[in-house]
């Protein structure tokens, strides 16, 4: 699923990304690198998509284990329901640690000379410069994740227990830029998808992420503590 979202975007940046449909990658001295696992056949063979283990322990000693870990983790306890053997959470941090953007290049030259940015596009906080028909452009770039998670409980046996893990990915890009003027112009947009998701991308300048499928790992390894 991929949908975005956008902000108060002034006429002059819609004029510039059509004039510009690489943004931020501007420029013939700049390029975008997809994640590698958007090739058909890496992503066809990934293994690293797993969202479910059985866990050696009953339900009830698995729930309250997920819950303990959960406590002591980075992640945000939302709700727990031993109706439903359900356990809701959160994570709000660096995308870089769970979604995979790719890598963005730019080259410039200035009067001190050339310099190269090269960073991964799901770094949280980049400033850096493209340069087009010798004008400078200095560019300020946000990328923020939210990870929403429900963990369920199944009983295999009464000393194994089922746990699985169900996420949305909403990954927030902002981005702002100004000419060698000082003239600033910005945007916000925004995707979501899941786990398995192969095509989120950011309708505006192009970027894709996907799920490196770590979040869910660390999930699981809740329930093993």
């Amino acid at each position: 699923m991929n949908r975005s979202v956008y902000y108060a975007i002034p006429v002059l940046l819609l004029g510039a990304c059509a004039s510009f449909p690489n943004f931020p990658g501007l420029g013939s001295q700049s390029k975008y690198v997809e994640p590698e696992s958007f090739k058909a056949s890496a992503f066809i063979n990934d293994k690293s998509w797993v969202d479910s283990a059985i866990i050696g322990h009953n339900q009830v000693v698995t729930f309250d284990r997920v819950i303990s870990a959960t406590q002591k983790s980075d992640f945000v306890l939302e709700s727990t329901n031993r109706n439903t053997w359900m356990i809701q959470l959160r994570y709000t941090g660096d995308p870089k640690n769970y979604i995979d953007c790719g890598r963005i290049v730019s080259r410039v030259k200035t009067p001190k000379g050339e310099h190269k940015y090269e960073f991964p596009a799901a770094k949280a906080y980049q400033q850096y410069q493209i340069q087009r028909d010798d004008k400078l452009y200095f560019i300020d770039r946000r990328m923020a994740l939210d990870i929403s998670a429900v963990i369920t409980f199944e009983v295999l046996s009464p000393s194994r227990t089922r746990v699985k893990v169900d996420t949305q990915y909403t990954a927030t890009r902002d981005q702002s830029y100004q000419d060698s003027s000082g003239k600033p112009t910005g945007m916000t947009d925004r995707v979501t998808f899941g786990l398995r998701d192969a095509s989120a991308t950011f309708s505006n300048a192009a970027t894709k992420c996907r799920a490196t499928g770590q979040f869910e790992l660390d999930l699981l390894a809740l329930a093993k503590r």
